[in-house]
């Protein structure tokens, strides 16, 4: 794929992924892509990983398939994702207010549900660990 002049987006699609059933992160197919993505871009394969999951499933689709699949086999990978996407969200200036509001389409986290509830609070935990001013810097 590589010599072929392949994106990260391309592989996906020539894997054959966007038509995987189940949890698509446990399969070799998976695997081959972010392998593929890691040999591309070793400095920014999670973030092209992450766009193009997130082009295909929505930032919070993918959100909540990586808490269901943090277990067993795919926890390692979904731990990693979910810490990529996080990273996107600082990087483009998504604080949890934003995240809430235009992300989720909610004005309060009583509406998004347990799982958004979580997913926001694990946002949050992210962000207090690694970027401890992150209150100053975005919304």
């Amino acid at each position: 794929m590589l010599r072929e002049g392949f994106e990260v987006d391309d592989a996906f699609l020539a894997l054959k992924l966007e038509a995987a059933k189940g949890n698509i992160f446990g399969g070799w197919k998976f695997k081959t892509w972010m392998k593929f993505a890691n040999k591309l871009d070793r400095q920014n394969a999670g973030e092209a990983m992450v766009r193009s999951l997130a082009t295909k499933y929505g930032d919070v689709g993918l959100a909540k398939m990586l808490r269901h699949i943090n277990y067993g086999k795919t926890a390692g990978i979904s731990k990693k994702l979910q810490r990529d996407q996080f990273d996107f969200w600082f990087k483009e200036g998504m604080g949890p207010r934003y995240v809430l509001r235009t992300l989720f389409k909610a004005e309060e986290e009583k509406e998004i549900g347990k799982l958004g509830r979580k997913i926001l609070g694990e946002y949050r935990d992210y962000l207090n660990k690694n970027h401890p001013d992150w209150s100053k810097t975005i919304y």
